[in-house]
């Protein structure tokens, strides 16, 4: 009767542990993986200014996404998402202000991304940003 028991709760533990291992499991599959897409080419980049691209990173006929690539005075390259960190609206450029304006609710970026007017609570999201041959590529997880 004691071996019964013990089998009896063995099988009820096992069964218990199943849907956490399966839930851990699964979790671990889930996790996003950085993937590099061109931006833009280095002959399209100006000298230093900030460009606008659109891209589609999760496939489909139409750009999903938009960032701002900047090239500063002494060449380096920095890519920042066009998604508003105050409620994800879409930023623009305003060249003349040299500053990322958000047309939702008044935020106001300086061109490094940082909040100077407005709700955004924190910078743009700055993207991990590498040259490949002649290809300005930008990191996104998905």
């Amino acid at each position: 009767m004691a071996w019964g028991l013990w089998a009896l709760a063995g099988i009820m533990a096992a069964s218990a542990l199943v849907p956490v291992v399966e839930l851990v499991t699964r979790k671990l599959d889930d996790r996003k993986k950085l993937k590099y897409i061109t931006v833009i080419t280095t002959d399209e980049m100006p000298e230093a200014g900030i460009m606008k691209a659109d891209l589609n990173i999760h496939g489909g006929g139409k750009p999903d996404t938009r960032v701002f690539i900047k090239r500063d005075a002494s060449g380096t390259l920095t890519v920042f998402s066009a998604i508003c960190t105050h409620l994800g609206c879409l930023v623009s450029f305003n060249r003349l202000k040299d500053e990322f304006i958000c047309p939702c609710h008044g935020g106001r970026y300086n061109a490094d991304g940082v909040p100077v007017a407005g709700p955004p609570p924190r910078p743009l999201d700055r993207l991990p940003v590498r040259v490949v041959d002649d290809d300005i590529q930008a990191g996104f997880y998905v």
